[in-house]
């Protein structure tokens, strides 16, 4: 691990946030918003996030994660009908 590396940990410092974390964040400001109708801003990794930012980097990461598991499945599928058509068999 690079010297940077290790400093940032030492630090608890993160470039991207961790989608587990990104949820946790987007449903606590959400009820602190429901229950007192205040904002939330998040401190973590060294950085502040306001609930608008958790909320965009939220919807980026289900936007990837969706999109990305559509193209896997189109792609197995494009495999199994070309095994299928050629008569090929996994192994």
């Amino acid at each position: 691990m690079g010297a940077y590396k290790r400093q940032f940990t030492l630090w608890d410092w993160h470039k991207n946030l961790n989608a587990k974390v990104v949820r946790v964040m987007e449903s606590k400001a959400k009820k602190r918003q429901r229950e007192s109708e205040k904002d939330t801003v998040f401190a973590f990794g060294g950085r502040q996030f306001t609930t608008t930012e958790v909320e965009e980097i939220a919807t980026r990461s289900k936007r990837t994660r969706t999109t990305a598991s559509v193209n896997g499945m189109q792609l197995r599928l494009f495999w199994i009908a070309i095994m299928l058509l050629t008569g090929q068999t996994h192994s």
